[in-house]
């Protein structure tokens, strides 16, 4: 996801994932345990999702790859999905 090991997030939420879905794996914890960050355990999808406010970050490297992630592999898929109906045509 950001590529870094320890990373600064501004968690302020009162609920949590206690069990996530067995398609995705946890990726990141706060000090007391809660999760904070989850992502797709199949490398093949962009699943990705976070218990903080990246959107307030965005001027730290770390938090604004997040949603360069997002826009690239969105763009991924568009382009995909345009080939695949370009086929099927």
């Amino acid at each position: 996801m950001s590529g870094a090991r320890l990373l600064r997030v501004n968690s302020l939420h009162h609920q949590a994932v206690a069990r996530p879905a067995p398609a995705l794996r946890v990726v990141g914890r706060a000090e007391d345990g809660v999760v904070e960050a989850v992502e797709s355990a199949d490398p093949d999808r962009w699943i990705i999702g976070v218990q903080y406010h990246p959107e307030e970050l965005t001027s730290r490297p770390a938090h604004r790859r997040l949603f360069e992630d997002f826009i690239a592999w969105s763009a991924c898929y568009a382009a995909d999905r345009d080939q695949e109906r370009t086929v099927s045509a």
